[in-house]
């Protein structure tokens, strides 16, 4: 056992006694076997020096052998199959943050491990920790494997990301609670990926002659109890695992940005200008399951490697090819774990080799970027509540405010691109935006988006609320919590919107929140305040609903609706100009609904906007917050009709008496029964008045219209006899009520064309 495991587990027992044993690891089916080899348990003879016969008191299916920086060891099994041939040490140095100087380790995964040996080079002194563990790997014939939902690009192969909830199923797993006591998530934008080898021997698992999937999925499971359980970390290492076949799987829980342990510089290592730096922060890291020093790796695992990264590249805006400074001098964007540490991973043969998969991947990321442009778009689900009402003693509150991730990109709560809610005035400092290219290190060298307006003020200081949680994908809903403050006047109200960063804010998604101070004695707020649609034959009542926001109770008669600027549906039935109108109940208390209902009719098309407020008529004043909401009013016409005016000619000879025609359908709700055809012209006669007319009626029919239903009406005309362009105003009447053509910005009552009239020539 390393000295940071011998503390670390002195520092557990002092939180058990200290919380009195408010957490305890779950009892899990796992076994583990430790031991320390001595140089003394070595037997040298002429060419190097061997131990005897090590037995281990289990049945393993994990050998982990830890060992010291610069040794150069082999060893050999004795599982089910007898003993293996000498194997290589490949020692790993993967290692979360907390842990500063990991020793390199090797894993073996076999079938029923009981005895091992190993050699070493003459006059060496090594110290070599072993783990045997017997962990719930099981034979794997059973173990299904499903897909995970983490990523929103292209997959690794047909089958897609394979899930740890799948790999990790049958026990073994350390709860989320103790994951969180042992290593606690932390998430950051990815500017890095570093790719490894596990330094594992796999070997036949379940006895049916083959190494193949079911195996692979043992042998991670192995990795995983080596580093949550033997190592104590809580969780795996790695982001994710590519095994031979080319299967990718998912690695260390939280979903994409966790931050992992996979690469930390030992303070040792000194052909760096720095050493003991931890690179986990802002990188992903990549094993592909094996060990590649001298073993080359499958075409399998390099097609899963290059689309794996160039997934992760298009995601975080990495350029594969690219490179720029981390942590403490510039690098590739795509490395190997050697480039950062004084370690052979990801071995000799992945070394050689990653230069043609960055060129690959670089490729692939292209035509991601070329057909997948990042569109950010976002649809308000609910906001809980809209209106914040503080009473008495109340200082803050909170809201949830849920948006629906409509886009192909996912959300996150961290980096440089972290979704947040803002303040609408962001609006003066960013571009409203639906499509955003995420910046790589090299394109923020020159980038100077807004750069102006950031010195003058950063568009952080209007951000208000971050993402809850911190991955949504396309398709979920994320959240965000908002605090407020008890306003100082009645009623407070303030628009936000989405934003991306410091790159933008998303258009379509503007709301507006109200905070009420609820400790006025005489307050109210109008409720039913949306846009309201009537017909230009209405006739009927009209409700208001208002909520006493005051700490006073009103009586009927005491309290009373005034309406302003009520023309268009002011009717004879009310007592003045303004209404005054009182509520349905006896007594509206404090929080209760009074409701109102008002005598309206409409009979011109349009818009309108009116104010309704209420009046405390023994001091005639207005009640606080009532007068605040104004109400638009839309009037669409019951009967409305299109008019093909096509069959009128465009000119006639004065000395004709045509016949002219109009096709009308019926575009309203309502039947057109007694359909007339009036001369509009504001003179007595109109110009093309015919014997046939009845004065200004130029066709009264019978004829009854369906909506949706035409028909034509024939009619002659007398030309004006002076030469020239004349105008032929009409108008159509249903019963006797205005029939109008057109939409709600132009309705018109009049149908009018112009024809040109020719004198007869001689």
């Amino acid at each position: 056992m390393n000295r940071s495991t011998h503390w670390f587990f002195i520092g557990l027992c002092a939180v058990w006694l200290i919380g009195g044993g408010l957490f305890v690891f779950a009892q899990q089916p796992f076994t583990n076997w430790e031991k320390r080899i001595n140089p003394s348990e070595f037997h040298c003879h002429n060419t190097a020096c061997e131990t005897g016969e090590i037995a281990i008191p289990l049945d393993a299916q994990t050998l982990g052998l830890s060992v010291q920086h610069g040794d150069v060891l082999e060893v050999r099994l004795r599982d089910e199959g007898g003993w293996t041939g000498w194997m290589r040490v490949e020692g790993e140095t993967d290692a979360p943050d907390f842990e500063k100087d990991s020793r390199p380790y090797a894993l073996y995964v076999s079938r029923g491990i009981r005895a091992l040996r190993i050699r070493a080079p003459l006059g060496g002194q090594h110290d070599i920790d072993v783990v045997a563990l017997s962990s719930p790997t099981g034979t794997a014939k059973d173990g299904r494997v499903t897909i995970a939902a983490v990523t929103e690009g292209p997959q690794s192969e047909e089958d897609g990301i394979i899930s740890r909830e799948s790999w990790l199923s049958g026990g073994g797993a350390f709860s989320e609670n103790e994951q969180q006591i042992l290593w606690s998530p932390h998430y950051a934008q990815p500017k890095k990926i570093v790719i490894h080898h596990t330094a594992t021997i796999v070997r036949d698992m379940n006895g049916d002659g083959i190494i193949d999937r079911s195996d692979y999925r043992d042998a991670i499971r192995a990795i995983y109890s080596f580093h949550a359980r033997s190592r104590r970390w809580g969780d795996i290492g790695y982001n994710y695992i590519i095994a031979p076949d080319g299967s990718v799987w998912e690695g260390r829980g939280g979903g994409d940005g966790i931050v992992a342990g996979h690469t930390v510089r030992s303070a040792s290592c000194t052909k760096f200008t720095k050493a003991g730096v931890g690179f986990n922060d802002g990188s992903i890291g990549i094993a592909v399951l094996g060990t590649y020093t001298s073993d080359g790796i499958s075409f399998a695992a390099v097609n899963a490697l290059t689309d794996l990264i160039a997934e992760k590249s298009w995601e975080f805006g990495i350029h594969p090819s690219g490179s720029g400074f981390f942590k403490d001098a510039v690098y590739p964007n795509v490395l190997g774990h050697r480039d950062l540490d004084c370690t052979s991973c990801p071995g000799e043969s992945m070394h050689w080799v990653l230069s043609d998969i960055v060129r690959m991947a670089q490729k692939a990321y292209e035509k991601l970027v070329e057909s997948k442009p990042r569109q950010y778009k976002a649809e308000l689900v609910d906001i809980a509540p809209r209106r914040v009402l503080f009473h008495a003693g109340e200082k803050e509150k909170e809201v949830i405010v849920r948006f629906k991730n409509t886009g192909i990109i996912s959300w996150r709560n961290y980096g440089d691109e972290s979704l947040r809610i803002a303040r609408a005035d962001i609006a003066k400092k960013l571009s409203a935006l639906d499509t955003v290219r995420m910046a790589t290190v090299e394109d923020q060298k020159d980038e100077e988006v807004n750069t102006a307006n950031k010195k003058e003020e950063p568009a952080s200081s209007y951000v208000v609320a971050t993402l809850l949680a911190p991955n949504v994908a396309p398709g979920q809903t994320g959240a965000f919590r908002l605090r407020f403050t008890v306003p100082n006047q009645f009623i407070g109200a303030e628009k936000f919107v989405l934003a991306v960063g410091e790159r933008g804010w998303l258009s379509g998604t503007e709301y507006t929140i109200e905070t009420v101070n609820g400790n006025r004695p005489l307050a109210a707020l109008l409720e039913n305040k949306d846009a309201r649609a009537f017909s230009d034959d209405w006739d009927d009542l009209v409700s208001f609903e208002f909520r006493n926001m005051g700490t006073e109770s009103w009586k009927r008669g005491e309290v009373v609706l005034s309406i302003r600027d009520a023309e268009l549906f002011r009717t004879t039935k009310w007592k003045n100009d303004d209404g005054q109108f009182v509520f349905e109940e006896k007594t509206v208390g404090p929080g209760e609904m009074a409701h109102f209902n008002v005598p309206a009719r409409f009979e011109k098309p349009g818009r309108s906007e009116f104010k309704p407020a209420l009046l405390k008529l023994k001091k005639k004043e207005v009640i606080e917050g009532s007068d605040l909401s104004t109400v638009l009013a839309t009037i669409n016409p019951a009967r409305i009709v299109e008019v093909d005016t096509t069959r009128i000619p465009p000119a006639v000879l004065a000395a004709w008496r045509p016949v002219f025609s109009v096709r009308i359908k019926n575009n309203g709700e309502k039947q057109l029964k007694n359909v007339t055809l009036v001369a509009a012209d504001n003179e007595k006669k109109s110009a093309w008045y015919h014997r046939s007319w009845n004065g200004k009626t130029i066709i009264e029919s019978v004829k009854e219209i369906k909506p949706g239903e035409s028909a034509t009406m024939l009619f002659r005309v007398t030309p004006p006899q002076k030469a020239g362009s004349h105008e032929l105003k009409l108008s159509l009447r249903a019963d006797g009520k205005q029939v109008y053509s057109g939409s709600i910005d132009s309705y018109s009552p009049l149908v009018a064309r112009v024809v040109r009239v020719d004198e007869q020539k001689k």
